[in-house]
């Protein structure tokens, strides 16, 4: 069984955690935390007008979508590193909150006494943990791999 080291750096310039895995270089990967998006007070930019809704809704609103995308991109990368719990890898479940992050555009209803963004943000978080607990449970009606035999 290896041991894997976990290392965590914390730059001043930009406010940003890095995590690395040290176990071996194969299995490396860095988290990218922006503690600027948990920040208690909302910043504007956070917030994603209706109207950039309603267009992203529309048949031509690929922009807007990317928009959107952009605007909840800091979020989503978030809630990946909160919800993966070393089971998966973030960036996995990061790009399945970018698609359910589509897919509430689609859902959202103008008048919904929630505002997009915490509309966003429960449904990505609700597709990310499906997502994690079908990538890191076995399914129990796979089969074995068959194992060799003892040898004593």
């Amino acid at each position: 069984m290896t041991e894997s080291i976990f290392l965590l750096y914390f730059y001043t310039r930009s406010g940003h955690l890095n995590c690395y895995s040290m176990a071996s270089e194969k299995e490396k990967s860095m988290i990218h935390i922006d503690y600027q998006a948990t920040g208690g007070a909302k910043s504007q930019d956070d917030h994603v007008d209706i109207r950039l809704v309603k267009k992203a809704q529309g048949f031509l609103g690929r922009g807007a979508r990317e928009e959107i995308l952009r605007i909840l991109d800091s979020a989503l990368r978030l809630q990946a590193g909160e919800i993966a719990q070393r089971l998966v890898t973030p960036q996995s479940l990061h790009a399945v909150g970018q698609q359910a992050a589509l897919e509430a555009i689609k859902l959202y209803r103008t008048g919904q006494k929630e505002n997009f963004r915490e509309f966003a943000l429960i449904y990505t978080r609700q597709a990310m943990v499906l997502a994690r607990n079908s990538m890191s449970v076995p399914d129990p009606h796979a089969p074995r791999p068959e194992l060799p035999p003892r040898q004593f």
